[in-house]
C-alpha cells in the first residue's frame, strides 16, 4: 500500500486567479476525503506556494506556463506540492513590519509541520512542498486513523489543533 493513498492533482494557468482556484480545490478536495478539519491551513498554505509559483512563472515571462498543484494524503497528514517552471529555489525571508511581501514562506512555515523543495529528476522546474502533521510524531499511522475516527466527548474532531483565530494568530506571528 502506498504511504500516500490518497492523491489529487490540479492543473492552473499561471494567472492571478490560480491561488483562489487552488484554495477551493483543495477544501473540496479535503471534504471529500473526510479531512475538512485541515482544510484551514491547507488553504492557507495553498494560497502561498501557489502564489509564490505564479510569481515565479510570470518572471520567467511564462504566461502559458502551467502552475501544478498536488495533494496527498494518509487520512491524518497532508502533503501538499506546487511545481512551477522556474529552477529558482525558494528563499525564506524576514520581512520587515512595513514591507508588504516576504511573508508567505513564514505562514507556511508556522501552519505547517515541515517544508521544502526540489528539483524533480522528471522535468524542469521546481517543487515546493508543506507537511501538515498536527499528529505528534510518535504516533503510529493506526493509532492517527484510529484518532480521526472517534470523536471527543465535547464533540471536537481529533487533530483540530488550530482553530481560525489561532492559525490567523500564528500567521500574523511568522509574518514578523
Amino acid at each position: 500500500m502506498s504511504a500516500w493513498p490518497l492523491r489529487d492533482r490540479l492543473d492552473l494557468a499561471a494567472l492571478p486567479t490560480a491561488a483562489a482556484c487552488a484554495r477551493l480545490h483543495t477544501k473540496l478536495v479535503l471534504w471529500e476525503w473526510d479531512m475538512a478539519w485541515l482544510a484551514d491551513s491547507a488553504e492557507l498554505i495553498t494560497s502561498e506556494l501557489v502564489t509564490n509559483a505564479f510569481k515565479a512563472t510570470r518572471a520567467l515571462g511564462g504566461r502559458g506556463m502551467p502552475v501544478r498543484l498536488r495533494l496527498s494524503a494518509d487520512w491524518a497528514r497532508l502533503l501538499l506540492e506546487v511545481w512551477d517552471a522556474s529552477p529558482a529555489l525558494p528563499v525564506r525571508l524576514r520581512a520587515l513590519p512595513g514591507d508588504e511581501h516576504g511573508r508567505g514562506l513564514g505562514v507556511v512555515e508556522a501552519l505547517g509541520a515541515t517544508w521544502g523543495s526540489y528539483h524533480p529528476p522528471d522535468r524542469r522546474g521546481k517543487v515546493v512542498w508543506s507537511l501538515i502533521d498536527p499528529e505528534p510524531a510518535t504516533a503510529s499511522p493506526g493509532q492517527r486513523a484510529d484518532r480521526r475516527r472517534r470523536p471527543a466527548p465535547d464533540g471536537r474532531v481529533p487533530g483540530r489543533v488550530r482553530g481560525r483565530q489561532q492559525i490567523r494568530h500564528r500567521a500574523a506571528m511568522a509574518a514578523r
